[in-house]
C-alpha cells in the first residue's frame, strides 16, 4: 500500500465529533452534550464507521492526516460556543497527532507535485458553488495531499470527475476504505472492526 497524505475538510472534523460520541451507529448516535439521539442515514453511517477505522489504522497503512488553518477559521465562525470548543479540540488534536506521530511517514519523493499555482487553481475551480470549498481544495493541493476527504456529497464530492481532471482526488471515507480493502463495499463497511478512537485523538 503506498504512503498517502489525506486532507480532512471541515465536515470531516464535524463527523469526528459524532464518532467520538457513540460506538455503535445503529441508526445514528446519542449526543451526550445535547442529550438527544441524532438520526443518521445509511450513507453517512458508513462514512462515519469508515472514518473511525481509518483514524485508528493510520500507522498500519502509513496514512498522514492533515488539515489547514482555513478549517480552523471555519470552525471559529460557528455560533455555538460548545460545538466550536469541541471541534477546535479535535482540530488541535489532529495537528498534534500529525506533528508527533506522522510527520516522518512521507518524504518529498512520496508527495504529489504541487501543480498549478494557488491563484490559477482557484480560478479553475469556479465551477464549485462555494468559495470556502474552493479554498480548502487549494489548501490540499498546496499541502501536496494525495486525497481530499469529505462527507459533503452535495457540494464537493459530486464534482469528483471535473476535480480529478485538475489532479484533485476527492473521496468520501467509505469509498476510500473500499479502495484499501477491495472486498469491502459501502454497504458492509459497518462491519469493520474498530478499537478506541480516543487512543489516537484523546478525549
Amino acid at each position: 500500500m503506498p504512503l498517502q497524505r489525506v486532507f480532512f475538510d471541515t465536515n470531516i472534523i464535524c463527523n469526528i465529533r459524532w464518532i467520538r460520541s457513540d460506538a455503535t451507529f445503529e441508526n445514528g448516535f446519542y449526543d451526550y452534550k445535547s442529550q438527544k439521539f441524532i438520526k443518521m442515514d445509511e450513507k453517512l453511517r458508513a462514512d462515519c464507521v469508515a472514518l473511525r477505522w481509518l483514524i485508528e489504522k493510520d500507522d498500519e497503512f502509513y496514512l498522514q492526516f492533515v488539515t489547514s488553518k482555513r478549517v480552523e477559521q471555519e470552525i471559529l465562525r460557528l455560533r455555538s460556543h460548545e460545538k466550536r470548543k469541541e471541534l477546535l479540540e479535535i482540530y488541535s488534536s489532529l495537528k498534534e497527532h500529525f506533528r508527533i506521530s506522522q510527520l516522518d511517514y512521507l518524504d518529498e519523493s512520496d508527495l504529489p507535485p504541487v501543480g498549478l499555482a494557488s491563484a490559477q487553481l482557484l480560478h479553475r475551480l469556479d465551477f464549485l458553488p462555494q468559495k470556502t470549498d474552493r479554498l480548502l481544495l487549494v489548501d490540499s493541493v498546496r499541502m501536496q495531499c494525495h486525497v481530499f476527504m469529505t462527507t459533503d456529497r452535495k457540494t464537493i464530492w459530486k464534482y469528483q470527475g471535473p476535480l480529478r481532471g485538475l489532479g484533485i482526488n476527492v473521496q468520501i471515507p467509505s469509498e476510500y476504505v473500499s479502495g484499501l480493502l477491495p472486498p469491502m463495499s459501502p454497504g458492509n463497511i459497518g462491519l469493520l472492526p474498530y478499537g478506541n478512537i480516543d487512543d489516537v485523538l484523546g478525549k
